[in-house]
């Protein structure tokens, strides 16, 4: 049966990701500067590093980003928002993931799951007060600041 190894992901100012393992004297740094989207690759290259030879799978947990908080409303970057099509690129964070996903609810097209690099926190005098009020009902949650 294969090992699995948790690791915890925090996210650094330059909102690159420290990749670390519990070790028997606390935490062991694995990685530091990884991409969220080279996670997956850079876990499991860390954790067979750590367990050569063995059927070993990383379990990583990763921290809320420091930048983006409950209530804040975002601009979703263009390439990865395929629900919004051209109408508004904003939304607003209802949620976050324990597997690193901030969860969003857009003015349109539903809710959304979205990685922590594709959000941009803008203020709320940067989004239409229409668009902004009806984020604001389909949320449940007044915008933050």
């Amino acid at each position: 049966m294969p090992r699995t190894v948790d690791l915890m992901a925090t996210f650094l100012p330059d909102r690159s990701l420290r990749l670390t393992a519990q070790g028997d004297h606390g935490p062991i740094e694995l990685a530091t500067g990884v991409r969220y989207s080279e996670l997956g690759p850079r876990a499991t290259a860390a954790v067979r590093e750590l367990f050569p030879g063995e059927d070993a799978t990383p379990a990583p947990l990763v921290a809320a980003p420091p930048w983006v908080h409950l209530g804040d409303l975002v601009r979703i970057h263009s390439t990865s928002d395929t629900l919004e099509g051209t109408t508004t690129p904003y939304a607003q964070v209802v949620g976050f993931l324990p597997v690193g996903g901030v969860q969003v609810v857009h003015s349109e097209a539903g809710a959304g799951i979205y990685s922590p690099d594709d959000l941009d926190v803008v203020g709320a005098d940067a989004i239409d007060p229409a668009w902004r009020a009806r984020i604001a009902r389909r949320s449940g949650i007044p915008p933050a600041g």
